[in-house]
């Protein structure tokens, strides 16, 4: 893995996450899966927003930011 990459942000994700074939991800596809990542309080900060709109898929959709960054 390159030891540069890109920190999504909860907005970002959130985008992605509502459109999950849209902008967002062709630029991922772009840029490589591997060069993405995002932080622990983004992961956090999308899964209580799906839990408190009591909405199972949201949730379910959710948990792929939570894969963080590493260092190499």
């Amino acid at each position: 893995m390159s030891s540069l990459g890109y920190l999504l942000d909860t907005n970002i994700l959130s985008n992605l996450i509502s459109d999950p074939h849209g902008p967002v991800m062709r630029r991922i596809v772009a840029f490589g899966e591997e060069t993405i990542c995002t932080s622990i309080v983004v992961a956090v900060e999308l899964r209580y927003g799906a839990e408190k709109m009591g909405s199972s898929k949201l949730t379910k959709q959710s948990s792929i930011t939570s894969r963080s960054c590493r260092s190499t």
